[in-house]
């Protein structure tokens, strides 16, 4: 299978289960059961909704939808939502009426949710219980997310985000295909524990062919601190993911990765998204294949 064939593919699958479909809109949330959970928090530290469901959509696939809304209009909001895997600081909060959404292709759903998924929010981090529907685990092997969000930049203008990370099994392995920000750097755990040096090398070349810049690190090799990743994690959390070896992809809107391989396994990671001052944006968890081994 060729390069471009394998872009088509991929395409069309994007096309089928709305990958390639930026921007939250809400508008298509809770079309099909179980009913969504939608609740608000109005107080004098922050003003946003937040919400669950799990849902049919793009031709019938299965996804788990959450968001934070933020209803205030002018005061940004710093989150972390860990079960939702919506985490971002406030040193680079979600402006006033925006929202924050994370979209998760999943094989199957629970129809209950998971009641005790709090949401931890603002500089005094106060607390707001809340729940999520969640994955039923199954052998599928196709993975996906999305994350659509907004911050705002140096120069005070605002910058809207969207994130695609999708992992397709094929007939000689598997493919990943990037949709990304080019201002962004977008850092993937987990993939250099799995990869060979030949599918280091081949993934390196294929990046080059596609403008895309890849590097090898940790999150703290960089000389210098990436601002508000202290406040997602706990010390020794942070002590551990700073030493964890991530791929940094940054360049083109869109690469796809072919991994040749005979065995493929589903595998969780960290994505770690920061801007050029070095300032995170928002930290999620990930499913993504990898060769098994």
């Amino acid at each position: 299978m060729n390069c471009r064939s394998v872009m088509l593919s991929i395409v069309e699958f994007f096309c089928s289960c709305g990958l390639a479909i930026a921007g939250c809109d809400t508008r298509e949330f809770d079309r099909t059961p179980p009913a969504a959970i939608v609740s608000e928090v109005d107080n004098q530290f922050a003003k946003f909704q937040w919400a669950s469901d799990a849902d049919l959509l793009y031709g019938g696939q299965p996804w788990l939808w959450h968001y934070i809304w933020n209803k205030s209009p002018d005061v940004g909001i710093g989150v972390k939502w860990e079960k939702a895997g919506i985490k971002f600081p406030t040193t680079a909060p979600l402006p006033g009426g925006e929202k924050f959404c994370n979209r998760t292709l999943v094989a199957a759903f629970r129809p209950q949710p998971d009641t005790n998924a709090p949401i931890v929010y603002g500089t005094n981090s106060q607390r707001q219980d809340a729940a999520v529907f969640v994955e039923d685990k199954n052998a599928s092997l196709n993975t996906g997310s999305i994350f659509d969000t907004a911050y705002v930049d140096q120069q005070g203008k605002k910058v809207d985000v969207h994130i695609g990370i999708l992992s397709q099994r094929i007939d000689s392995g598997y493919n990943l295909q990037l949709e990304t920000v080019p201002d962004l750097t977008v850092a993937i755990s987990t993939l250099s524990d799995k990869l060979n040096r030949a599918e280091l090398v081949s993934l390196a070349a294929s990046a080059a062919s596609q403008k895309v810049e890849v590097q090898l690190r940790t999150l703290g090799a960089a000389g210098r601190e990436l601002v508000g990743l202290s406040e997602l994690f706990s010390p020794p959390e942070l002590v551990n993911h700073l030493k964890r070896d991530y791929f940094f992809f940054r360049g083109a809107r869109k690469a796809v990765f072919v991994v040749e391989t005979p065995a493929v396994e589903k595998v969780k990671a960290d994505i770690v998204v920061f801007d050029d001052a070095a300032r995170v944006i928002f930290v999620s968890n990930i499913e993504i294949l990898a060769p098994q081994r």
